[in-house]
C-alpha cells in the first residue's frame, strides 16, 4: 500500500490489493465467518486511494458479507471504475451475483477444487456466466491446485474432478467460453483490457503466445 498504484512495469506491476483488506476470525457456527470490526475502515481507504480490490471468499455467506460491505462503501465512494472483486466463490449464488454487478463489481471463479473436490464443489460457473458480471479464470495458486492453466479449463469444461467424478453437475460451460475467461476476460480487472488478453494489434504477446494475468497467480 506504500507503492503508488500501478507501480512497476510490463514485466512486473503492482495491481491491487488483495486477498483481504484485513484479517479475518475464524470461522464460527457452521462453518460461517463474522466481518472484522475495521472491514469497512479499510475498504473506504482502498476506494478513496483508487486502487483495484479483491476478497478471498470461499462461502455464500462469506461472499453476502462483503457484497454488504460493497454496497456500503460505493455509496459514498463509487466503485465500479476500480474493478473490486471477489475471488473463489465456489458457493455465490444469483441474487448476489446481480447485485456485486449492479455497483460495478466482478468475481473469479477459480477451478482449485478440480484437485480434491467432491459433489458440489462448485464454483457455478454457468450461472455466473448467465449473470452478465464481469469474471476471469484461474486456478487459486500451486499451494491448493496445479497451475496448469488446462487442468483448470478441463474441470471448467467437464465438471469433473482429478478422478473423473463429476462434482459440478449443471455448471460446466463450453471450451470457448472457458478458455475466454482465462485470457480475453482478465485484463479487466488489472485495468489492463487494452493490452492483455486477446491476440490483437497493439496488445503484448511474447513468443506468439498470449501474455495473460490472472488475480488467482
Amino acid at each position: 500500500m506504500n507503492n503508488p498504484t500501478y507501480f512497476g512495469n510490463d514485466m512486473l506491476r503492482l495491481s491491487g490489493v488483495g486477498e483481504r483488506a484485513v484479517s479475518w476470525s475464524g470461522p464460527g457456527p457452521n462453518g460461517l465467518r463474522n466481518a472484522p470490526p475495521n472491514l469497512l475502515d479499510s475498504l473506504r481507504f482502498i476506494a478513496v486511494q483508487g486502487w483495484p480490490f479483491s476478497q478471498h471468499s470461499t462461502t455464500l455467506r462469506e461472499d453476502q458479507i462483503m457484497t454488504d460491505a460493497y454496497e456500503k462503501v460505493n455509496a459514498v465512494t463509487p466503485i465500479a471504475d476500480l474493478h473490486w472483486s471477489i475471488g473463489h466463490v465456489p458457493k455465490i449464488d444469483m441474487p448476489t451475483l446481480q447485485r456485486l454487478k449492479a455497483i460495478g463489481v466482478g468475481v473469479e471463479p477459480h477451478a482449485w477444487v478440480y484437485l480434491n473436490g467432491t459433489a458440489g464443489a462448485g464454483p457455478p460457473f454457468r450461472t455466473i456466466l448467465e449473470s452478465g458480471i464481469h469474471a476471469e479464470g484461474g486456478s487459486d495458486s500451486v499451494g491448493v491446485a496445479p497451475l496448469d492453466p488446462w487442468l483448470m479449463i478441463y474441470y471448467m469444461v467437464t465438471g469433473k474432478n482429478a478422478a473423473g467424478e463429476v462434482i459440478n453437475e449443471g455448471q460446466h460451460i463450453t471450451r470457448e467460453q472457458a478458455l475466454r475467461l482465462y485470457a480475453a476476460s482478465n485484463g479487466w480487472f488489472f485495468h489492463e483490457e487494452d493490452k492483455l488478453g486477446s491476440i490483437e494489434s497493439g496488445k503484448l504477446v511474447v513468443g506468439g503466445k498470449i501474455v495473460y494475468n490472472t488475480l488467482s497467480r
